[in-house]
């Protein structure tokens, strides 16, 4: 018996490439947002309490990344360098998966 249904995998798949191709736009947007526009992006909550959260600090330092600033986007936020890389990755697998999804379906559809 298989634990893990096909439903659920096709629909996981799904969120994943959905999620995949939202981590490609904010890693745009990162690069092609210039700092000007920092001060229209509301502080966390956390700062109205002198306190902060673990997200502190990351839309700058991902617009810091996007400049390719890495020990400004360090010092702003300790893992943004390292949720980027991850981001990245993501957007990037997804990226290849779907091209190799739509490669394999333009194979299938030309043998019939």
């Amino acid at each position: 018996m298989r634990l893990i249904n096909q439903d659920f995998l096709k629909a996981f798949r799904i969120v994943w490439i959905i999620t995949g191709l939202l981590c490609l736009f904010i890693i745009i947007k990162s690069v092609l947002i210039s700092p000007i526009h920092l001060r229209y992006i509301p502080l966390c909550p956390s700062k109205a309490v002198n306190s902060e959260c673990i997200l502190c600090g990351m839309t700058r330092a991902f617009i810091n990344i996007g400049e390719m600033n890495l020990k400004a986007a360090y010092t702003l936020n300790k893992g943004s360098v390292l949720l980027f890389s991850l981001i990245l990755l993501n957007a990037l697998y997804a990226i290849i998966y779907i091209i190799k999804i739509s490669y394999s379906n333009k194979i299938k559809t030309k043998q019939i």
